[in-house]
């Protein structure tokens, strides 16, 4: 019955002068969106992104409730951790060069 409804509705429709095929076009829907099979694994996507927001949550997660929190974490602990590389790296480098200003000091000395 409903198919017979419809029909007659793609009728009334063209005879109005109204472009039928508009009302049998489909939208566009994901089928299939690729998730990490864990939800550590899609919280370390987000991490890895870098960013997020409510299309990169749809997208890699079917619940948003206390994963976005999760995630801010992972993004938080990956900046800190490159923060402390970048110090420890600078660190090293004032030691190599105190080091160096030690030696000549003490050559001089000599």
């Amino acid at each position: 019955m409903p198919q017979v409804a419809h029909d007659a509705s793609m009728v009334a429709a063209t005879a109005a002068g109204l472009n039928a095929g508009v009302f049998v076009a489909t939208v566009l829907t994901h089928s299939h969106i690729a998730r990490a099979p864990t939800v550590e694994g899609r919280i370390g996507a987000l991490a890895e992104h870098g960013t997020i927001n409510p299309g990169s949550l749809r997208a890699r997660m079917p619940s948003m409730a206390g994963f976005a929190m999760r995630a801010r974490d992972l993004i938080a602990a990956k900046a800190d951790a490159a923060v402390a590389s970048n110090a420890l790296a600078k660190a090293e480098a004032d030691l190599a060069f105190l080091t160096k200003v030690d030696v000549v000091a003490a050559r001089r000395a000599t």
